[in-house]
């Protein structure tokens, strides 16, 4: 038997539904104003890049704010929502003028998805 997805979800449906609506209360949780996330968009990654990435927008040699880049290859809600949450977590980190680790950026994703898991509003998989 062959499973066969059953709807497909655009990158920029995922952000637009799943996404944008949980900035402003993700960016009070860390600590960050909603102002300094320039905006959410997809990306199509380079061969052995990152998926996802958070991009610094500097005018002149300071950081005004971020874009936070998403992989479009990305079907699932809950895949795009761990990745923002990874690159929200990098951007605090810019905005406190930290290192970013990737163990620290992971390790708060993933603790923000097992928190939504006990909520009723976390969206499955297509």
């Amino acid at each position: 038997m062959i499973k066969r997805r059953t709807k497909y979800i655009d990158i920029s449906d995922i952000i637009e539904s799943y996404i944008q609506p949980r900035v402003k209360s993700e960016c009070e949780r860390l600590g960050i104003p909603p102002s300094f996330i320039d905006g959410i968009y997809g990306i199509y990654p380079e061969v052995f890049g990152a998926a996802s990435c958070c991009e610094p927008v500097r005018e002149g040699t300071t950081i005004k704010a971020v874009r936070i880049r998403i992989d479009s290859e990305i079907r699932c809600p809950q895949k795009a929502l761990r990745h923002f949450w990874h690159e929200l977590r990098h951007a605090k980190d810019i905005y406190e003028n930290k290192k970013s680790p990737e163990w620290k950026a992971d390790l708060y994703a993933w603790k923000r998805c097992l928190c939504q898991l006990l909520d009723r509003d976390f969206p499955g998989c297509v």
